[in-house]
């Protein structure tokens, strides 16, 4: 997905979270900071979950992918 389509897709999924449960399977950062849970799987199991910011705050994978993109 392209940048336009991606944030197109994402501000789609902000107006709708209020009127059901959304679940997004992904490997992008966007989607996972706008999440209201975020869970990390490892060889198909959970090893954290937390809010965005509980896991930013953290030593994970997401905080970790997180200063990667922020260093830039």
């Amino acid at each position: 997905m392209d940048r336009n389509t991606e944030n197109l897709v994402l501000e789609l999924l902000m107006k709708l979270k209020s009127n059901m449960i959304i679940l997004v399977v992904t490997h992008k950062i966007k989607p996972a900071l706008i999440a209201d849970r975020v869970y990390i799987l490892e060889d198909g199991l959970i090893v954290k979950e937390g809010t965005t910011r509980e896991l930013l705050d953290g030593e994970n994978l997401l905080s970790s992918a997180y200063r990667e993109i922020v260093q830039f």
